[in-house]
Parts: structure tokens; sequence; C-alpha cells
């Protein structure tokens, strides 16, 4: 049977925690190394833990199917994009709580992110294949991948990107590109089945997903300041040189506006060497 895996790293919150007990115990500050990773992942898809959204004119309907996927549960998509009137996203976002979103000021700033889904057509609308991109949302805004990719059927195969950075989404609902630094708003993860229609045909299908999973890659060095491979004293003596009001100072880890005693705890949670 399978199972629905709903964490961030559970070892990176013991190993942050690890790091701060011991420099608080130990006249030595130690080097402990953190993990690098942070990963959501789901091949459940019940409907209580994903929501949805649509940008466009059209509609769109998502179902969790109890069997038939690769294995087991699995999400379908069924819409239908109003004639002439452009691009449609329909936008499926993972989870509904804290520990399935991305804390920047916990984790660290993301040097890119994977993705991952098993997906398959059913059917289309006047011959229009639906396309499969990876989206976020952060702040309100929703994000997508570009460039997307073209979905294939009716047979489940996995559809992926590696790598991605903050300059590989744009926006569907506002301008600009995601925030993937340090400051950045917590961030949820998903995908969006999309289909267009540029003349007086309607377009749409019937798009099936299974085993969804994201691995954000951590930015090595969260707090290291001088750029010395560590974040040692020496970070915490930049750090309180900037301690007060300082906007868009690099000690600024939570991005507040000034330099106080909650930057300097983020900084000892990632006290050591990097990973």
């Amino acid at each position: 049977m399978k199972d629905s895996r709903n964490f961030v790293s559970s070892r990176l919150r013991l190993l942050r925690v690890a790091s701060l007990l011991c420099l608080l115990a130990a006249p030595a500050l130690p080097a402990v190394a953190l993990a690098d990773t942070v990963e959501f992942e789901d091949g459940i898809f019940n409907p209580s833990e994903w929501g949805f959204e649509i940008v466009g004119s059209g509609t769109s309907t998502p179902s969790q199917i109890p069997l038939g996927g690769n294995p087991g549960s699995y999400r379908r998509i069924t819409q239908s994009v109003t004639a002439n009137s452009g691009w449609f996203y329909a936008f499926s976002r993972y989870g509904t709580n804290s520990s399935t979103r991305y804390e920047a000021t916990m984790f660290g700033a993301i040097a890119s992110v994977d993705f991952k889904v098993q997906a398959q057509t059913i059917s289309v609308i006047n011959g229009q294949i639906p396309g499969l991109a990876f989206a976020l949302k952060q702040g309100g805004q929703i994000y997508v991948q570009s460039p997307f990719m073209n979905l294939s059927g009716p047979a489940w195969n996995t559809f992926s990107a590696t790598g991605l950075v903050a300059s590989n989404f744009y926006c569907i609902n506002g301008p600009g590109i995601p925030d993937f630094s340090a400051t950045g708003m917590p961030i949820r993860f998903g995908f969006v089945t999309m289909n267009a229609s540029f003349s007086a045909a309607i377009t749409g299908g019937v798009t099936e997903y299974d085993n969804f999973k994201v691995v954000v890659n951590i930015a090595p060095c969260f707090g290291d300041l001088d750029g010395s491979g560590e974040v040692d004293s020496g970070d915490v003596g930049l750090m309180l040189l900037d301690f007060g009001p300082c906007p868009g100072c690099p000690s600024d880890l939570d991005g507040s506006g000034e330099v106080d005693g909650a930057d300097i705890g983020l900084l000892l949670l990632g006290f050591g060497a990097c990973p």
C-alpha cells in the first residue's frame, strides 16, 4: 500500500536543534553539518491536503480517484477553456499547514528546486494536448515553470525538471519572479495543468497525476557573512557591527529591517562548517 509522506526533513530540524544545544552548552563552538535538502511528496492526493486555484476563463475540477494510479489513488483534473480566451491555468497546490511549505527563514536560501510527477492524458478537446508545469505560490502570487512540458498518454509517464532557479519561473497573476533568498516569504509547491484557446474552439481535456515530489536544494552557508566557508565567530562579529536598524543588510537574515536577537538566533542555528 502506498504511503503519503507529507513532511519536511525532520533530520534537518533535529540537526539544527542539536547544533543550538551544543552551542549553548559548550565553551568551544562545534562544527555541525546541516542537511542540504528539504523534500515534499505525496502519492495519495487527499482533497483535504491539496488546494486548487484557476487563472483564466473556463472551468477545471480536481478529484481523487481511489484506484488505478501508479499504484493506488491519484489526482484527476477535468477542464474546459472558454473559446478565444487565451491561456488557462489550473494550479494544484500541495499542503494546507506549515509543515508542507518551505520557510526560508528556517531553512535558508534556495539554490535550486527539482520536481517530478507521473501523469497521463485521458482525453482532449479539439485536439489540443494539455501542458504541465511545476508551479509554486508565494505571497499570493502563482509562479509557473518555463518552458512547460506537453503531456502524453494514456499511459503513466514521468515528467521532471531539475536545477530550477527563480529566473525559470514567471508569474501568472502578477509581475516578477519568486524570491528564493533567505528572507523570502513561505512557499507552497505544486503543478499547473495548462490549456489555451486563441480561436472560436474550446479546448481542455482530462489529465491524471500521481507520485508528486519536490526536492529543495538549500543554498550553502546560510549565515556565512564573511564567505569563509563556515558560520563562525567572524560572522557573529560582522552581525554585531550591523546591530540595530539596517534594512537590506546581509546580516538581517529574517528580513525584518533590523539586525537583532532573532538574526543572531538564525545565525547560531547554522553555526559550524557548511554542508
